[in-house]
């Protein structure tokens, strides 16, 4: 008895594992079978592996259509499938032409549903993302498919397949063959433009985009976002009087278009009319009080109408109303860098950069700042961090060739300020330091001044400009340029080397036989001076030349007075050079060699106390 039922239930048991299995082998047939039916065309390959290979390691990566990454496999697959270039157009459009039926959802939802055999299955919607990064990969070479696109744009299997398709038409725009998208309904057509236009500008491709942008306004020549549009891409490629255009005639359309105010202060501001970008920044600023980049920018042109004050106000709102942004914290450190508040622009440099680290203009204020403080060395891994983020940035070599010059590492300089030159040859901060550079290695008097004279030309509107030429035209007993050069920098506003530029004037005219009226212009600009400034060190130096001030006393006071221990150095240095030039002047040769030799001992030569005093040596030893 006990042996029948051990025989029926080990039968059974047998009959349950035949129809399992067989149940499993009717399932990965109809598998095997609808996968089959289901395959695309057969894909071309690189490099052994398929087209869906590289697809689907670039969907990995992320839109890299749009990015110029340096990683080794994003650039692998985007070479991948240029490579397999048109051939790669057939599996695309298959893809997007198909859509999952009914069966083989019920399939893909069985599947899901079992665990005995695990198929990765991903549906057709799924895989028209891929065939979508295939395309933007392709760039114009899938301009072949546009016929194919259209079809699909007029007849799509899904929403989906028609979106890409419309993506795909606007990548390959202005190419003739989309350059007029017939397919899209008339009453649709600026708005096609519009996006497309801003596809180009976001994929850098900046002048494609005025045409679409033009279009757009000859179809809607009231549409207010057209002329925005446009002259953003006008502001781009610094067409600015085109761009004022196109803002103004969208003031006139929306006379409270805040944006409209805005852009057309960044044009003034890139045509150096910083008064106009300053009352358009305001204006945008009323209509929106919080605009962070307003606050931003007319700080920064405050900051070139040397209004110092108001550029820290607005760089100190846009800091509260954006502490996480680094741009305030860096514009806020040049402006600290001016007023010589050194410290305090090193650190706001230092915050812009742990707040973005890949900020290489914040890199570059911040080795400013460490040269102001005579750490030349320390500055030099934020100038190579500066370039290694922007290679083609010249003002990041013109910064560093000054610097090494600085350290007299000549070589190394004149070979980052050429390379500055070769970028822009119209880098002014890049004839300035070439100028430095000449002049310290000495030999090349005129063609130091040349460079000095050609950053005057290239940047008329810096102060400094015209006192570095004044003062190395002064060196080389070229007083009548020098004492024209001085004034009109003083008269523009310089906010570096005052010292030394009233100082220079005085020595001309004092040398010239003008010693009173030099004291008369030095009392003039005593009497301009207003709270702390009359303590800081060129109204000391101008008190001694006008005799208020005793040698024993200025010479303590260049100790005493310094701001910083960097600065004692040097202002030892000017007050041995200054005094020793007031000996010269009332005929005491012997003290004044003394006071130049001292000078000399400071061993500060980046001085133009120290460079004079070499001279002034030079000729009181000669018989």
């Amino acid at each position: 008895m006990n042996e029948e039922k051990a025989g029926k239930i080990q039968k059974h048991q047998t009959g349950w594992k035949k129809r399992v299995g067989l149940l499993v082998l009717l399932l990965v047939a109809a598998i095997g079978g609808f996968i089959w039916l289901t395959l695309p065309p057969r894909e071309p390959a690189y490099q052994g592996h398929p087209l869906s290979y590289w697809l689907s390691r670039a969907a990995e990566y992320g839109p890299m259509y749009y990015d110029d990454s340096k990683d080794p496999k994003v650039i692998a697959c985007r070479e991948a499938i240029r490579h397999i270039g048109t051939n790669a157009i057939p599996s695309h459009l298959w893809i997007l032409r198909e859509k999952d039926s009914a069966f083989k959802m019920k399939v893909m939802d069985l599947i899901e549903r079992q665990d005995f055999v695990h198929i990765p299955f991903t549906s057709i919607e799924e895989q028209k993302a891929k065939a979508q990064i295939g395309f933007y990969v392709l760039g114009d070479l899938a301009s072949n498919a546009v016929p194919a696109l259209i079809d699909i744009y007029a007849h799509p299997s899904s929403t989906y397949s028609k979106e890409i398709a419309d993506s795909i038409l606007m990548q390959l725009y202005p190419a003739p063959c989309v350059a007029t998208p017939y397919w899209v309904p008339l009453s649709n057509r600026v708005q096609w433009y519009l996006v497309a236009g801003r596809r180009k500008v976001d994929s850098g491709a900046v002048s494609n985009a005025l045409p679409a942008f033009s279009e757009a306004i000859k179809l809607g020549p009231t549409n207010t976002d057209a002329y925005l549009m446009r002259g953003d891409a006008k502001l781009q490629l610094q067409d600015f009087i085109g761009a004022i255009l196109d803002f103004e005639k969208v003031m006139a359309l929306s006379p409270s278009n805040e944006a409209a105010f805005y852009a057309r202060g960044l044009c003034k501001y890139g045509l150096k009319d910083f008064k106009s970008a300053v009352a358009d920044f305001t204006t945008a600023l009323n209509l929106e009080t919080n605009n962070v980049n307003a606050y931003n920018y007319r700080g920064l042109a405050r900051a070139n109408l040397r209004e110092l004050d108001a550029a820290l106000s607005d760089f100190n709102k846009a800091i509260e109303l954006s502490p996480e942004e680094s741009m305030a914290y860096r514009n806020r450190a040049q402006v600290e860098g001016l007023q010589k508040e050194f410290e305090l622009a090193l650190a706001d440099a230092s915050k812009a950069i742990k707040l973005d680290d890949h900020d290489a203009m914040a890199h570059i204020v911040r080795g400013r700042m460490k040269v102001a403080l005579k750490d030349y060395q320390a500055a030099l891994p934020d100038y190579d961090k500066a370039i290694e983020l922007n290679p083609k940035d010249p003002t990041a070599y013109s910064a560093r060739g000054l610097d090494r010059a600085l350290m007299d590492d000549f070589d190394s300089a004149g070979t980052d300020l050429e390379k500055a030159l070769q970028l822009d040859p119209k880098t002014a901060t890049a004839f300035i330091a070439r100028g430095f550079l000449k002049e310290k290695r000495g030999g090349q008097k005129d063609a130091a001044l040349a460079d000095f004279a050609r950053a005057v030309e290239l940047a008329p509107q810096i102060p400094e400009t015209y006192g570095l030429l004044g003062l190395f035209e002064y060196k080389n007993s070229q007083w009548e340029p020098a004492l024209a050069n001085c004034r009109q920098a003083l008269k523009l506003g310089a906010l570096t080397s005052v010292s030394d530029l009233h100082s220079c004037i005085w020595l001309i005219r004092a040398q010239s036989g003008e010693e009173a009226a030099a004291n008369q212009e030095l009392d003039t600009y005593l009497k301009s001076l207003a709270g702390t400034k009359t303590n800081e060190w060129s109204a000391h130096t101008a008190r001694f030349f006008t005799g208020s001030l005793s040698e024993s006393n200025y010479l303590s006071l260049a100790t005493t007075s310094a701001k910083r221990p960097s600065s004692v150095k040097s202002q030892v240095c000017e007050s041995l050079y200054y005094a020793g030039m007031k000996r010269k002047l009332a005929g005491d040769k012997p003290g004044a060699v003394e006071l130049f030799q001292k000078c000399l001992d400071t061993k500060d030569g980046n001085n133009f106390a120290s460079m004079n005093a070499a001279i002034e040596m030079r000729a009181l030893k000669q018989p």
